[in-house]
Formats: C-alpha cells, structure tokens, sequence
C-alpha cells in the first residue's frame, strides 16, 4: 500500500497575508483612549503565521465589545461573543483568519488580549 501526502496541493497558507495587513488589524482593535500597547510580531510557521496585542482601555466590556463588532463587521463574522471573549473569522484564499479576543476587568479598567491567526481550512 502506497500512501502519497501531497503538500503542494492547493497553495500553503496565504503567505504574507498576515504580516501585510498586520498594522490595520491593531488599528481596528485598539481604541484611541487605550494605554499600555504591547505587542508581539507576526510568527511564521510551516502551516499558520499569528501575532497578539494586548492594551487597556477606560471603556466598559459593552462599549469595547460594541465599539470592535461595528470595525470588524465588514471583514468579519462572529463566531462566539461571551462577557470576557469574543471570536472572529473570515475565510482567505482556502484559509481561516481568526481574531480571538479575551476581556478582563481589572481595577476598573478592561485588559484586552488579541490574538489573531491565519490557517489552513
């Protein structure tokens, strides 16, 4: 019995596509009153590239929450919406684009984390 994996099949993850448009994504999370930015590049493996950023913010959960649903609701669907998570995906190229963001209140002032990633379907 011969298996064949074939690895060229269809192109690899939209190489690039996340570190091109890396800069506009932050824009579109990170509110103008926000403070403490901290933010990692965009990391390349074999099959996905990712990247996160986290900040704090004066808004509430519900102003940050609706606030980010009206920027992303062009380019993206939700997947999930809970009180300290949401989910967002958009498909690209055969690949699933994620924006996972994690809310926490903290002394009154909401931390956020994004993380956001491209992968194979």
């Amino acid at each position: 019995m011969v298996l064949s994996v074939c690895q060229s099949c269809g192109e690899k993850r939209s190489e690039g596509y996340l570190a091109s448009h890396y800069e506009e994504l932050i824009k579109q999370t990170v509110p103008l009153d926000a403070a403490n930015v901290t933010r990692t590049a965009v990391k390349h493996a074999e099959w996905s590239d990712s990247g996160s950023w986290e900040f704090e913010t004066k808004e509430t959960v519900p102003q940050y929450t609706g606030w980010l649903t009206e920027k992303l609701k062009d380019d993206f669907e939700i997947v999930k919406s809970e009180i300290d998570s949401m989910v967002f995906a958009k498909n690209v190229k055969g690949d699933t684009e994620s924006v996972i963001v994690h809310l926490n209140t903290i002394a009154g002032h909401l931390h956020v984390r994004v993380e956001v990633s491209i992968r194979p379907d």
